[in-house]
């Protein structure tokens, strides 16, 4: 079976405040079923909690502090020493073919 998506990108400018804004925007977006987030550690600590309470399936993929990795009680899809999978943006219905 072949599934289409468009990836979007949604910048948070290594700030806290608008990474809340920007995770709180992509939850609303129902067309966008998950999310690939965070480089910036200090934005993934901000936003974890919102991404997981607006139920946003989200991979934090480079900021991997243990506060970050270890300090929340959420499902797990995948975990390594390093690194949490829990779940950003993907858009289903775009022009991208895999």
């Amino acid at each position: 079976m072949r599934y289409r998506y468009e990836l979007i990108v949604l910048d948070d400018e290594c700030k806290p405040d608008t990474g809340v804004q920007v995770a709180t925007k992509a939850a609303a977006d129902k067309s966008i079923v998950a999310g690939v987030t965070h480089y910036c550690s200090v934005v993934a600590a901000a936003t974890v909690d919102t991404l997981h309470k607006l139920g946003l399936p989200t991979v934090v993929w480079g900021a991997v502090p243990p506060d970050i990795t270890y300090g929340h009680k959420f499902s797990l899809a995948w975990e390594s020493s390093s690194q949490l999978v829990t779940g950003f943006p993907a858009r289903v219905g775009g022009s991208a073919t895999t």
